[in-house]
């Protein structure tokens, strides 16, 4: 994903178009998270920097960002958004 994406920003810039990767990891709470439980996503809050899990509002308001002409600057990258749960 994160070759496509550079690849496509790259090829589709000269046109003004912009591509990024939003990843979200483990979202509270999403059909995919459903049978995850309170006690882990607790866990997560503990060791992000943020301490918090990340909703699906706080994932969405990063789209939101990233739509906006806000990030027009910004292209060909991957960003995670989970709190700081996988940064470097």
């Amino acid at each position: 994903m994160i070759g496509l994406t550079r690849n496509l920003a790259s090829e589709l810039g000269q046109y003004g178009i912009r591509v990024n990767l939003l990843a979200g990891g483990l979202l509270k709470t999403t059909d995919a998270s459903s049978l995850t439980t309170e006690e882990v996503f607790d866990y997560i809050a503990t060791t992000t920097p943020l301490r918090q899990a990340t909703s699906v509002a706080d994932f969405a308001n990063s789209v939101l960002l990233m739509a906006s002409d806000l990030s027009s600057a910004i292209t060909g990258q991957s960003i995670a958004v989970d709190g700081g749960l996988t940064m470097p």
